[in-house]
């Protein structure tokens, strides 16, 4: 019998930091800076010759060789890193996609903010290191790559439970905290790149027998549901553009060719039916029917006049401002709630609208009666800025329907944007173009990005000049970096991002490519590399797909 193979202990450390890193990437940021200590390890101790050092002190008495032991050890330990950067310097693509750090380091040379852009070099240290660390050990073969890949899928599927318990047993009024750990737009890329992952399993495995697929699919499908509930619109977004492109690669394959062409008209009238369903939606949201306001009570159970204002928006076919009577709702709502009735929600609302359309979605009079016949659960979900109890209900299209079109509303009546995360973005966006034409060449620097923004969207008396601080971005992350670095700095990005996956076919791979998708996509409307989520996610599964593996999926 031939003995099992022993694997070196430095090789155990790389693996234990890499499937430590893949399983934090979903659940921890702290256990994401762990994985970098542990692989940081390794790469300082991997190619070391231990022969080297011992051979110094053989002979020698127990405290002599325990004296030059550490110097002996440093020293090979150095050299041996020094070899490990001379790797690196040859390793071309991955060199260039690291590159992106130095052009954060370079723009220290023009920034004003140093507080910020030091704090933000170290959000985006991965970007160097997980490239570094990877393109100088040894690739894991298929075998050592799958098993990695369940380790994600476990991950994620954990992450996805706890957040479903949340979902059920604590009173989530937003979205974002059913994500604890990380970010809930970089969660919802993590469940995208499972569910890929999960398909590749089941379709692109076809030397393993269906029945052992059964879990897989059972996972597919739960993790796809998972997506719609966490309601993260970039993931939305992410996963309806990579899917297609999957399922016009399956339909070209097909050799028969009537079912090749019923699965490409499927394709085509699928998105059709999409947009469809959601302009009736719309429709159906908007249309009102006609109404006599002479017709209407005048007056509320305690004799103060109603004010009846059709200028307000529309919800799902009624007017919000019908039956309003201020000096009730003013009354009786500060006697209920400590955020009285002339301030603003916590999402930054005026809570008198909040509150008028929250009534107005119950079917309630906005007077001192539709008041009290609010619970006290109820109160808190208006002060934390839910306007509308169909919001609390679980995920349903309608409900994304009906939040886009009010926001459009509210933005085409009186220029609000507060509160409503589409139109943030959209004003955000301008404000970039406006940075961007002020510093087209080389940008405003590393650290000046949030000072920037803010004094901007000052100058444009914007909304959100006094918004909370994560909102001093562009959320885009390719105006971001026009902003911080201009047209330079653009081209350099794209070019890191690009061109080692032209030089090592990474386009032509399976996993690559999903990837690609999902970041680039999420790039679009949010800022990826800005949280420590974000970057470790991006630097990690680049690396990881282009530079760590010895077998690619080709497509």
């Amino acid at each position: 019998m031939i003995p099992p193979k022993k694997i070196p202990f430095t090789r155990f450390i790389f693996y234990f930091g890499m499937a430590l890193m893949i399983a934090a990437i979903p659940l921890s940021r702290y256990f994401m800076s762990v994985a970098q200590f542990v692989l940081t390890g390794f790469f300082l101790l991997d190619g070391m010759n231990m022969d080297t050092v011992t051979g110094k002190f053989r002979g020698k008495s127990l405290p002599t060789r325990f004296l030059i032991l550490l110097p002996e050890f440093l020293k090979e330990m150095f050299r041996n890193m020094i070899r490990k950067f001379g790797v690196f310097f040859r390793h071309r693509q991955a060199l260039l996609f690291s590159s992106i750090m130095l052009m954060f380091v370079i723009g220290l040379a023009y920034t004003t903010d140093f507080h910020y852009a030091f704090k933000d070099l170290r959000t985006k240290l991965p970007l160097f290191l997980l490239p570094l660390f990877i393109s100088t050990s040894e690739e894991v073969n298929k075998k050592e790559f799958r098993a990695l890949m369940l380790i994600f899928i476990t991950a994620v599927t954990v992450s996805s439970f706890y957040s479903t318990y949340l979902w059920f047993t604590k009173p989530i009024t937003d979205t974002r905290d059913l994500s604890p750990f990380i970010s809930h737009i970089r969660l919802s890329l993590n469940v995208c790149l499972a569910f890929f992952t999960l398909w590749y399993f089941i379709y692109y495995e076809e030397h393993r027998p269906w029945l052992k697929k059964i879990p897989f699919i059972i996972l597919l499908v739960w993790i796809g549901a998972f997506l719609f509930i966490l309601r993260a619109r970039t993931g939305i977004m992410a996963f309806f553009i990579t899917w297609p492109f999957l399922f016009f690669l399956y339909v070209l394959k097909l050799r028969k060719q009537s079912v090749k062409y019923a699965f490409l008209t499927a394709g085509i009238i699928l998105p059709i039916a999409l947009v469809t369903y959601f302009g009736i939606e719309a429709e159906h949201y908007l249309h009102t029917k006609p109404v006599d306001l002479k017709k209407l009570d005048q007056f509320t159970p305690r004799g103060n006049p109603y004010t009846f204002d059709t200028t307000l928006s529309v919800e799902d076919g009624h007017y919000v401002g019908l039956y309003i009577c201020l000096p009730e709702l003013r009354a009786s709502w500060n006697q209920r709630s400590t955020i009285k009735f002339d301030s603003t929600d916590r999402k930054g609302q005026m809570i008198r609208y909040t509150i008028i359309r929250y009534l107005a979605s119950k079917g309630y009079r906005k007077d001192a009666d539709g008041v009290k016949k609010l619970t006290n659960k109820e109160i808190r979900f208006i002060e934390e800025g839910i306007a509308n109890i169909n919001y609390l209900k679980r995920w349903h299209p309608r409900t994304l329907v009906s939040e886009s079109v009010m926001a459009w509303q509210a933005y085409k009546k009186n220029e609000s944007v507060v509160g409503y995360s589409s139109l943030e973005r959209l004003e955000l966006w301008k404000t970039a173009v406006r940075l961007i034409r002020k510093h087209p060449l080389i940008g405003v620097g590393t650290g000046d990005l949030k000072m920037s923004f803010k004094n901007e969207l000052t100058l444009m008396h914007s909304p959100l000049q006094n918004a909370k601080e994560g909102l001093f971005s562009s959320h885009n992350q390719f105006l971001n970096i026009l902003v911080l670095f201009g047209v330079v700095g653009l081209g350099w990005f794209l070019l890191a991002i690009i061109y080692p996956a032209i030089r090592t076919n990474g386009f032509r791979d399976y996993f690559f490519l999903i990837f690609l998708i999902l970041s680039l996509v999420s790039m679009l409307t949010d800022d990826t590399l800005k949280s420590q989520d974000g970057v470790t996610f991006f630097a990690f599964f680049y690396s990881f797909f282009l530079f760590g593996r010895k077998n690619k999926v080709t497509i």
